[in-house]
């Protein structure tokens, strides 16, 4: 299942999202939600990073 919504971007930064979506062949829809997964992911493990290291802190 997919979801879809609006995101307000620069007009600079939606220029360069359309630059790279036309060399790689790919809707500019396509890129945003790529973005959007790796950004998610990446706060994902640094956030469970973080936690699991207050963790061990607590534990001495």
């Amino acid at each position: 299942m997919t979801a879809a919504f609006t995101v307000r971007v620069k007009d600079e930064t939606a220029s360069k999202l359309d630059q790279l979506a036309e060399k790689l062949d790919r809707s500019r829809s396509y890129m945003a939600a790529e973005a959007i997964e790796a950004f998610v992911e990446q706060q994902e493990w640094q956030l469970a990073e973080i936690e699991a290291g207050l963790a061990e802190a607590d534990r001495g």
